[in-house]
């Protein structure tokens, strides 16, 4: 409990969807944030100001109908950029977490200002190496 609600997703609005332009997609999905699919999590636009408010369903950027991260999420208008923060992302997101179509991000621990990089970003040389010798 303590691990899980201290961590937070940090993820980007990349493109919209659907004649209202109320599908979301974003630069993260269910295999960094598995706990969305059956977990109601808090979004915030911290990119947002004081924009109107409009009800949007957020997907990640899996091939898949059910990377869904959350539905009638109402966020203050969102455009493409826009960097949206999600509670709860620690123990059970990262841990369960899988690579599926894109590598896995960075994890940055904060603390009273201060940051610590606790995994770095993954790139082909990592997944290469797992399974690879080049």
């Amino acid at each position: 409990y303590l691990i899980d609600s201290a961590f937070l997703l940090l993820t980007t609005v990349e493109r919209f969807r659907g004649l209202d332009q109320s599908e979301v997609v974003l630069d993260a999905g269910i295999n960094v944030f598995p706990s969305a699919r059956f977990r109601r999590h808090r979004f915030e636009n911290l990119s947002g100001g004081l924009r109107p408010e409009k009800k949007y369903t957020l997907f990640g950027p899996l091939c898949m109908q059910s990377d869904c991260l959350g539905e009638d999420v109402a966020l203050p208008e969102l455009r493409a950029g826009d960097l949206l923060a999600v509670d709860y992302a620690g123990a059970y997101s990262i841990s369960q977490s899988w690579v599926f179509i894109r590598l896995n991000p960075a994890v940055v621990a904060v603390e009273a200002g201060a940051h610590k990089l606790v995994r770095e970003r993954e790139n082909v040389h990592h997944f290469l190496r797992r399974d690879v010798q080049y």
